[in-house]
């Protein structure tokens, strides 16, 4: 079980079920194949750092337990390596938004806590 996942309070069986889930899909990806990832940071799930977002919190990690698990970025790099992933970029919806949405006029919103991490299968 990944470092990030312990810390969480979860229950193991629940983190486990977790990082099976990501080992299965990662290891029927060929070498080379690149996979898009989503996730929220681990200080917000945790409640350490609200990033201005205490209404956010209260309904998706509070009351709708929506958002379970969360990683910091250096975590999230680690556990894509140790299931043979290489962590090619890991970025915020502000990055994302003048390539992908902003020039298609899309109506499209996210948060500051959540990234997309673009990773490459290095090992088969």
């Amino acid at each position: 079980m990944s470092e990030g996942a312990e810390k969480t309070g979860l229950g193991p069986t629940v983190l486990v079920a977790i990082e099976q889930i990501i080992q299965k899909m990662i290891s029927r990806t060929p070498t080379a194949s690149w996979l898009v990832f989503t996730y929220v940071l681990r200080d917000f799930i945790e409640g350490k750092t609200m990033y201005g977002w205490e209404k956010g919190y209260h309904k998706y990690v509070q009351k709708d337990k929506i958002w379970l698990l969360g990683y910091n970025q250096d975590e999230f790099s680690n556990l894509l390596s140790a299931y043979g992933m290489k962590l090619v970029e890991d970025k915020s919806f502000e990055d994302l938004a003048p390539l992908y949405v902003d020039n298609l006029n899309r109506n499209l919103t996210s948060t500051i806590i959540e990234r997309v991490a673009f990773a490459v299968r290095v090992d088969g």
